[in-house]
């Protein structure tokens, strides 16, 4: 909002100068001024789609973000054994990096172990729930009805909303899922999240005290 008030002040400036400076001055200095806060309005869009050009570079196909974990579980020196007391097998654990078949829960509960989250498609998200939340209104957004993902998928509607509500599925139905509804991830610790956002939207999530 900041930016973007800036943006239209300086917007009615250019405005200003190409009505009225002509009449009160001469080329040079008006061809000078226009120059001027021209250059201030692409700095201003400039910084507003730094964020955005981020997301675009930075994010990350399912694939990808699996094998992203495998090199953060050892930065984190987070041992196996340390992921079975979380609920985790080893076994599970070596199919999330190697990008087999396992229950989406299963990926959570890892991220939690590293004290990470996710981003889908610009939203940050800490639980099977919530990323099911976000993909629904992705679906929405995308001009998806639930009857037209199950005839595609050819799926049923419990099918569909078991991703949707996040009540358990597999990694393979959610790439079957994606392949309708586009996803990008990305991975964020929790430490980097703003203290609010951290408290307040995660602390059913995460221990941060731990």
């Amino acid at each position: 909002m900041f930016f973007a008030l800036f943006f239209a002040s300086y917007f009615a400036k250019i405005a200003m100068l190409v009505i009225i400076l002509p009449k009160k001055t001469n080329i040079r200095q008006y061809k000078i001024h226009v120059c001027f806060y021209v250059k201030i309005c692409i700095f201003i869009v400039g910084i507003n789609f730094i964020p955005y050009l981020c997301r675009k570079f930075f994010v990350m196909k399912l694939e990808e973000l699996e094998k992203k974990l495998m090199t953060l579980r050892k930065e984190e020196e987070v041992t196996y054994k340390m992921l079975r007391d979380r609920g985790l097998s080893r076994e599970t654990v070596q199919n999330i990096h190697n990008g087999k078949d396992y229950n989406v829960s299963s990926l959570f509960k890892y991220l939690d172990s590293l004290m990470y989250v996710i981003e889908i498609n610009g939203v940050i998200v800490g639980d099977i729930v919530s990323f099911g939340a976000v993909l629904q209104n992705c679906r929405k957004a995308f001009g998806y009805s639930l009857i037209k993902v199950q005839s595609e998928l050819v799926w049923t509607a419990r099918q569909v909303l078991a991703i949707e509500k996040g009540r358990g599925y597999t990694r393979k139905s959610l790439l079957k899922y994606t392949s309708v509804i586009s996803a990008d991830y990305n991975l964020m610790s929790v430490f980097d999240l703003d203290p609010d956002i951290r408290e307040n939207l995660f602390k059913s999530t995460f221990d941060i005290n731990k």
